[in-house]
């Protein structure tokens, strides 16, 4: 995965929490941090995130956003 964002950080999910059509996702970054991304329901399927699943938190100046490996789009 190449961005050009330089904040990227690597972890965990450990929550996945959504209503109709938003999710907020914690991401255990290590360190005892969570970092919590409201993302869409959309992109919780399409990322096929789940409990456990490693993924990339990448963080900007207003948002953070949530990155697997691979992902089909």
């Amino acid at each position: 995965m190449k961005i050009s964002a330089s904040n990227v950080l690597s972890g965990t999910v450990t929550g996945i929490e959504s209503d109709d059509k938003s999710a907020y996702v914690s991401v255990d970054i290590g360190g005892d941090q969570i970092v919590t991304a409201a993302i869409t329901l959309e992109s919780v399927n399409m990322l096929e995130l789940e409990l456990g699943k490693q993924v990339f938190a990448v963080v900007n100046a207003w948002d953070v956003m949530i990155g697997t490996h691979h992902h089909t789009r």
